[in-house]
């Protein structure tokens, strides 16, 4: 129901939804923008935890509002959720995010990322 991953607590949706919320790079690949996704299981394989995850779908028919703020960290996405599961590392996540429904059809995944990049 919950693991502990350098020292942040991931559950499943149906344990804790704040904690179920992840950013993460699809596939590890780095060069891509993070999406959001909720876990749906979390289990055990030989090569470590991993998360089941159904990710946010992206829009296609609407603009982000938050593009022209790049050091805002929000994104706008569909509400809907992918119908198939993505297996996801941990060592994919970036962060944790908060998800506010923007209307029935969008939320804005805002990262939790304890990291702050400002320019001095």
């Amino acid at each position: 129901a919950r693991t502990l991953h350098e020292g942040f607590v991931y559950t499943r949706d149906s344990t804790h939804v704040g904690n179920s919320l992840i950013l993460y790079y699809p596939d590890g690949l780095r060069n891509v923008q993070p999406t959001p996704g909720t876990i749906k299981y979390i289990f055990e394989t030989e090569r470590g935890v991993c998360f089941a995850v159904r990710y946010h779908l992206p829009l296609h028919s609407h603009l982000d509002p938050f593009r022209h703020y790049p050091h805002f960290p929000a994104r706008l996405f569909s509400s809907a959720l992918a119908e198939h599961l993505t297996i996801v590392m941990p060592e994919w996540v970036v962060s944790h995010f908060a998800r506010w429904n923007f209307s029935p059809q969008h939320i804005v995944a805002v990262s939790l990322s304890q990291v702050c990049c400002v320019p001095s």
